[in-house]
């Protein structure tokens, strides 16, 4: 808005007639830096919701982070509670051999010992699974909560993803952080344009009027002589500002790439694994347990070797359970490197053309090549 304009009057006694003087004065050097103020405010606020994005993004990641884990952990426990039924029955196989004299007692030991740690492994992940869900109470706003919710069945994301070439794009038109330095370096393009008009300052114009026999009025100027202070110093600490955001920008954008493309690969990586998994190493174990079945009901083994297999059956199901694990948290992170869920969602993909994506308009002349 225009600043106030300002009005001065002096009124003088005498041995003459009272004299008036009058003057309306109108700062014009605020009134020419009107456009470049409102830009940079405008610009600032860009920023700080970008910064509050940032923020957002930030928790959304964080509460998919803790719910994977929490997922994860719910499904691991019983998994480790069938394994130790199991190592409870090999455990009594052993005892009756053992008694029998057909057995060993350091084969007995070795299954004590193995029970015993696999309870300790229960014990720890039921305390990891209940840490886990009351960290998950905090993120939603229930700390108090008894946290005793259902948690929905983890669901594989798919593996159509596009190139990590249009991840980086994306990620690099998208990213809040960068988009909060863009805007933070059009801000210090209008305070540069500001700073011209340091010196003067305080100039203005205006009408000034007297009263001495009559009324005279005539236009008048003030203004400031730059003839030590030139406006250098702030011009210079602005420009100095501008390239300091500058090499802030190209770091930023250079640490998006590398952690879209440190995420894209894990996530790849994880899905290859959770298929070689799913689709080579639990068949195996399921076909392998069912010949120790068949072979224990033909009588040609004796139920050690079933139930070896059923253990070995289970550990490949915990694994596969902790690679679904891995596999949200790398597609939590891509999501996060991208820019956030919203951004990610069309890249989860395959594109049906190659249409470029578009540039993004925040970036103006500031982009450098990350």
């Amino acid at each position: 808005m225009l600043p106030n304009p300002v009005l001065n009057i002096v009124l003088r006694w005498g041995p003459a007639r009272p004299q008036i003087e009058a003057s309306l004065a109108q700062d014009f050097v605020r009134a020419l830096q009107i456009p470049r103020r409102a830009g940079a405010a405008d610009n600032r606020l860009r920023e700080a919701a970008a910064d509050a994005v940032t923020v957002a993004i930030d928790v959304a990641s964080e509460v998919q982070e803790r719910y994977a884990t929490a997922q994860a952990l719910g499904e691991v426990v019983p998994l480790l509670q069938d394994r130790l039924v199991l190592l409870e029955r090999l455990v009594a196989v052993a005892r009756s051999r053992l008694d029998a004299g057909e057995g060993s007692r350091s084969d007995l030991v070795t299954l004590e010992a193995q029970r015993t740690e696999l309870q300790v492994e229960i014990d720890q992940a039921v305390l990891s699974a209940r840490e886990a869900r009351l960290r998950l109470a905090r993120m939603i706003g229930e700390p108090s909560s008894g946290a005793e919710w259902s948690l929905d069945a983890w669901t594989a994301p798919g593996t159509g993803l596009q190139p990590e070439s249009s991840w980086i794009d994306s990620a690099l038109q998208h990213r809040p952080e960068i988009r909060a330095i863009v805007w933070e370096l059009r801000a210090l393009g209008d305070d540069e344009a500001i700073a011209s008009l340091a010196p003067w300052e305080g100039a203005s114009v205006g009408v000034d009027a007297q009263r001495d026999d009559g009324w005279t009025a005539g236009p008048s100027l003030s203004t400031p002589l730059p003839a030590f202070d030139l406006g250098r110093s702030q011009q210079a600490r602005i420009a100095a500002e501008r390239l300091e955001a500058r090499h802030e920008l190209t770091r930023a954008r250079r640490k998006v790439v590398e952690e879209v493309r440190v995420a894209y690969h894990a996530m790849t990586a994880s899905n290859a694994n959770l298929a070689r998994i799913q689709g080579e190493l639990i068949p195996l174990q399921q076909q392998r347990r069912m010949l120790a079945e068949a072979a224990f009901r033909a009588g040609h083994s004796d139920v050690s070797a079933l139930l070896l297999a059923e253990h070995d059956l289970r550990l490949a199901q915990a694994k596969a359970i902790e690679v679904e694990r891995q596999a949200a948290t790398a597609l939590v992170w891509l999501q996060r490197a991208v820019g956030g869920p919203g951004v990610a969602a069309p890249l989860m993909s395959t594109p049906s053309s190659n249409t470029p994506a578009p540039s993004d308009p925040a970036a103006g002349s500031e982009r450098t090549s990350p």
